[in-house]
């Protein structure tokens, strides 16, 4: 830009600034003494956003399946960015020169802005998910150390990855028993529990009596970075003593159905709530669908294996926990595994806060049905009830704009395919929509903090409680194909 543009592009400052604070006429005197801007300044104040917003609903069209494939999502990743990015061409073309150069000026400040508050917002959840995948605490490992169970972001999946499983019956499905398992680290400190003789988060000596009630899912019910009493698992214990959660972090729907099949149906509860997570639940079960030693779980006389782990095995387990525990995170690693780039160039933040972060499109996946066919037919043979419970993400609560309607495509389609094989549902995000502020239920970590793991679990114990006549009756409403217990809670 040469010292002419430079100049006029200083008085087009000096003129933007004195329009909020000017009258009308002393406006028209500061525009008559202005020189008038070139139209090649004008044209490059307007290209910066016009090139962003056109980069921006490229991307969009490149990546049409999560981003394009249906009418929403294809007007706000594609569509609106592409025609905003031709408005602002045209405007630095067409539009009289002082005009159009306040146009692209006030844009490019607003970009300026919008990437300035996404830094702030991205160290912010840096050191959040930093937290949890912290591995080893100076001056704090003697709760850990020794007898450790699976590092943070570590998960049962992988362990199967490294130690070479082709077979479902010799899975690790579970962690490795009485092991102290770190979830993560709060201010500075770990935040760990004592895994059960399956290596779950339970109190070991709930097994030495009946069982009452069984959860299965991931994180959520792992009972990721709260206390074990205040976790969701925790809270419905202290209304049902005798409840268990069976909850390995990166679950997904075909992994949880194994779960079901090797730890619930020995115990023979009276319930098993299977729980489905909104954030990356049906995006895990695509990855699930691919992993051969899993699928067999969906077939009639599937060998779902011992409770118990071989010693050879915990060993084995054992030597691939020290080697990752050895391997600290890197920042770089902590930000290309959460797509920090990609998000900051987004500006995904700024777009939560407007309500316009929509989710990717979930994709047909039949296999869900078929999951929850073969749990519904796994727990009637043993006699117990099976109830599948929604949990939302946060992310469908925040912003300026009501945006929960993108997020409850997913939702539909989960309940409808419980519907259509007769399973009860608890719809918790009809639930928490009815919350004061609904986003006070998550943690920074968009897990749930303890009021919303507290909700869940009254919710949850409310559902159990219903007769299952009535709850499946309304299970098999008109609600888009389902509806949930949650509309008896009321």
């Amino acid at each position: 830009m040469k010292a002419r543009e430079l100049k006029q592009l200083h008085l087009i400052l000096h003129f933007c600034s004195a329009l909020g604070s000017s009258s009308m006429a002393s406006r028209a005197q500061q525009v008559k003494a202005l020189p008038p801007p070139s139209r090649r300044l004008a044209l490059v104040l307007c290209l910066i956003p016009a090139c962003y917003l056109g980069l921006y609903g490229l991307y969009g069209l490149a990546h049409f399946a999560d981003y394009g494939s249906d009418l929403p999502r294809f007007l706000r990743y594609a569509a609106a960015p592409l025609v905003l990015s031709a408005l602002f061409i045209a405007s630095g073309a067409l539009l009289p020169t002082v005009r159009s150069s306040c146009i692209g000026l006030v844009a490019c400040a607003s970009l300026l802005g919008l990437f300035a508050y996404e830094a702030v917002m991205s160290a912010r959840l840096l050191l959040v998910i930093a937290g949890m995948f912290g591995t080893q605490i100076p001056g704090k490992e003697d709760p850990v150390n020794g007898s450790a169970g699976l590092p943070p972001a570590f998960t049962t999946k992988r362990m199967n990855d490294e130690l070479g499983i082709t077979r479902l019956d010799q899975a690790v499905l579970g962690g490795l028993p009485s092991r102290n398992v770190v979830m993560c680290v709060s201010n500075g400190k770990p935040v760990f529990y004592k895994a059960d003789r399956f290596g779950f988060n339970n109190p070991d000596e709930l097994y030495e009596a009946p069982v009452d009630t069984i959860v299965i899912g991931d994180s959520f019910v792992e009972g990721h970075c709260l206390d074990r009493d205040q976790s969701m698992v925790g809270r419905l214990r202290a209304r049902r003593p005798h409840s268990i959660g069976l909850g390995m972090r990166g679950s997904g729907p075909l992994f949880e159905l194994a779960l079901l099949g090797r730890f619930a149906l020995p115990l023979r509860p009276r319930t098993i709530v299977f729980v489905f997570f909104e954030g990356n639940d049906w995006e895990n079960l695509r990855a699930e669908m691919t992993q051969s030693w899993l699928r067999p779980a969906l077939t009639p006389n599937a060998d779902f294996g011992s409770t118990d782990l071989p010693p050879v095995m915990i060993d084995r387990m054992t030597a691939v926990i020290d080697r990752w525990r050895r391997l600290r995170p890197s920042l770089w690693g902590v930000i290309w595994r959460n797509n920090f780039a990609r998000n900051f160039v987004a500006l995904n933040h700024s777009a939560r806060l407007l309500g316009l972060a929509y989710p990717k499109v979930a994709p047909d996946e039949p296999g869900f049905v078929s999951i929850l066919a073969r749990a519904k037919s796994l727990a009637s043979q043993s006699g117990a009830r099976l109830i599948l419970v929604y949990i939302p993400q946060v992310d469908r609560y925040e912003g300026f704009i009501d945006q929960q309607f993108v997020y409850d495509r997913l939702r539909e389609r989960v309940l409808r395919g419980a519907a259509q094989t007769g399973i009860e549902t608890i719809d918790l995000a009809e639930e928490f929509d009815r919350h004061s502020n609904p986003a006070e239920l998550f943690a920074p970590d968009a897990h749930l903090s303890e009021a919303g793991a507290d909700l869940a679990a009254e919710l949850i114990n409310k559902g159990i409680s219903l007769p299952p006549r009535n709850a499946l009756k309304i299970a098999r409403g008109t609600h888009s194909g389902a509806q949930s217990i949650a509309k008896l809670l009321r």
